[in-house]
């Protein structure tokens, strides 16, 4: 009766779609341990960790409270979640932007931003200084559209070894660098 009222190929859709929805459910709820160890054996293995977080240029309406608010939150939650030691910002900046090119001239809002290290110049700066970093990426758009332009990041670093961590909807290791 069963087999006449539902023909098996639609039982057995049914029954994927539910072991489906099962594997998504436990990759969801193990997401931010597996995260979590990730990062931690990064630092285990002597990377520094830190965070950076684009913002685009303000609409026209948008209150700059808010942005700063907004900003802070953001850091916090680098912070939190990825165990960042240090979070640099761009305040405004598209995601077509160089990276060279990015705060320049600094931002004046970064005088009421408390809870991070610098804008991108900062972050060029430190990098070059490092020899094992993780970069975590608070970003829709990632840390740029332009490919060509992260090679030249990772070239200029000088790190023995550079791995990004891009947060768009989720996070994964783009790559890394050994100079």
């Amino acid at each position: 009766m069963a087999s006449e009222l539902f023909p098996l190929n639609y039982v057995l859709l049914l029954v994927l779609l539910k072991k489906l929805l099962e594997i998504v459910a436990d990759n969801i709820q193990q997401y931010l341990s597996n995260y979590s160890k990730e990062l931690q054996t990064l630092k285990s293995n002597g990377y520094t960790v830190i965070g950076y977080i684009r913002k685009p240029r303000p609409r026209a309406r948008e209150a700059e409270d808010n942005r700063i608010r907004l900003l802070h939150l953001m850091a916090q939650r680098l912070r939190e979640r990825s165990y960042v030691e240090k979070v640099f910002v761009s305040t405004q900046s598209n995601s077509k932007e160089t990276l060279t090119e990015r705060d320049i001239p600094w931002p004046s809002i970064m005088n009421e931003v408390k809870s991070v290290d610098g804008t991108m110049q900062d972050l060029l700066k430190y990098v070059r200084s490092q020899s094992k970093i993780c970069m975590v990426v608070l970003d829709y758009a990632g840390l740029s559209t332009d490919e060509e332009d992260i090679k030249e990041f990772l070239c200029r670093s000088h790190s023995n070894n550079l791995k990004s961590n891009n947060i768009r909807h989720n996070s994964t290791i783009i790559g890394s660098y050994q100079a």
